[in-house]
């Protein structure tokens, strides 16, 4: 990235390096949104799984001697 000064002796950066600069640093809206779409497809597989499991163990129990 060049810097030029100005009359003031400040440093001048055109727009585009400035956006490339707050891109660089930041996480991006996209990321975001697909890193919390994934975890929710895999806490509802996991929900699913958790939930079908106590389905059967219910199910195998009803047909044991000791259940009451």
């Amino acid at each position: 990235m060049q810097t030029k000064l100005n009359e003031t002796g400040r440093k001048q950066v055109n727009c585009f390096e400035k956006h490339q600069e707050a891109n660089a640093s930041g996480i991006t809206l996209v990321a975001l949104v697909v890193t919390i779409i994934v975890l929710l497809i895999l806490a509802g597989v996991s929900i699913n799984l958790v939930a079908r499991k106590q389905r059967n163990l219910r199910k195998g129990n009803k047909g044991s001697k000791y259940h009451k």
